[in-house]
């Protein structure tokens, strides 16, 4: 079960990791930068910034998904009362946005349920074995961001602004863009 949940989390990290190297602005090393100490400072400076904008963004990213993981191997483990439905009620949320995230709650612990009780010795196997067919998890991959947008919507009646509208379109668009290179890794075309 631990390996199983590891890689789970592997996958997981992997996703929050390529969706914010995809959003966040990584700066770029030229020549003259490095003939120039002062401009060569100015990029680590930035570069830092950057890996741990990547690195918050990743680890905020994560919360929903290993608390979501946690209370999926206690129940597979045996503990048939764990479940997600306190998480939401803890952390402050209310209206729309707590049921959307109740709901993106639900749906991580019911995947992650399904992928702990396959078989296999890699992500893609458990995958496969837990959905079967490209479809199937395509269904769920696609329901997943639709919970996402629908969670996204709710925070933006809060905050209007055209810059949250930028990364919150941009957030969306790269993730189902890694979500179709994840269903094309463990589904090849034959």
């Amino acid at each position: 079960m631990e390996e199983k949940a590891k890689m789970i989390l592997e996958h997981e990290l992997w996703f929050a990791d390529s969706l914010a190297l995809k959003i966040l602005e990584r700066p770029t090393l030229s020549v003259w930068m490095i003939l120039i100490p002062v401009v060569f400072i100015y990029y680590f400076y930035r570069y830092k910034k950057f890996a741990e904008g990547k690195r918050d963004f990743a680890g905020n990213y994560m919360i929903s998904r290993r608390q979501a993981l946690a209370k999926a191997v206690e129940f597979v483990n045996g503990d048939n009362k764990a479940d997600v439905s306190g998480i939401p009620a803890n952390i402050g949320l209310d209206g729309d946005t707590k049921s959307c995230y109740a709901e993106l709650l639900f749906l991580l612990y019911d995947h992650y349920i399904r992928l702990l009780k396959s078989s296999g010795a890699t992500y893609r196997d458990l995958v496969k074995g837990a959905y079967g067919s490209s479809g199937e998890f395509t269904i769920f991959l696609n329901k997943l961001t639709g919970i996402e947008g629908r969670l996204n919507d709710s925070f933006r009646q809060s905050d209007p602004s055209d810059d949250y509208s930028a990364v919150i379109s941009s957030i969306m668009e790269y993730s189902k863009m890694i979500r179709r290179t994840t269903i094309e890794k463990i589904y090849p075309a034959v």
